[in-house]
């Protein structure tokens, strides 16, 4: 794949990406829905380059499945109004789109993102939820200089303790051991 192909497709992405209201999809909205699967499926157009969270065995069905669980624990749990949005110790309102902030330079891959409570530093800060893990990771101001840090991370077995981790980490307490 030439570079210029490479720039081609990651501006299609990002520009599906920022058309992407994720709190309408996190209020199960259809045409939001839908339009998630569409940008999901473009991302798994050829992802064998590692950068999905995707797991390469798992069917699109249990991937839909899995997506689903995840937003109906988080809406349960009162997360829905922060997913898609990081924590930004200098936004007005404190919370950020994930899909304004500059660059993932270091950050894993991920399925979802929810904003935390607050920022350790003065900068962003976000759980992030794959298949099996929970991170929280921080950018710190300026954004655009610095990469993303793991902060702490935890894999996790079921949707409840998914959540626990999640409450957890957004609010800054320690992970039980």
């Amino acid at each position: 794949m030439t570079l210029i192909t490479i720039i081609n497709q990651t501006d299609l992405l990002v520009n599906a990406i920022r058309g992407i209201d994720f709190e309408a999809v996190a209020a199960h909205q259809p045409k939001a829905v839908q339009q998630l699967e569409a940008v999901l499926a473009m991302l798994n157009v050829g992802h064998s380059d590692g950068c999905a969270a995707e797991n390469p065995q798992e069917s699109r069905q249990d991937q839909l499945i899995r997506h689903s669980k995840i937003l109906s624990s988080l809406k349960e749990e009162g997360f829905d109004g922060r997913l898609g949005k990081v924590y930004s110790s200098t936004a007005e309102k404190r919370m950020m789109a994930f899909r304004q902030v500059p660059h993932r330079n270091e950050l894993p891959a991920f399925d979802m993102v929810v904003a935390a409570d607050y920022a350790p530093k003065t900068g962003l800060h976000g759980v992030f939820i794959d298949a099996d893990r929970v991170y929280s990771a921080l950018l710190v101001a300026p954004v655009d200089q610095n990469k993303w840090q793991v902060l702490k991370s935890r894999s996790y077995q079921s949707m409840d303790e998914m959540i626990e981790i999640v409450t957890l980490l957004s609010a800054g307490f320690d992970l039980p051991s």
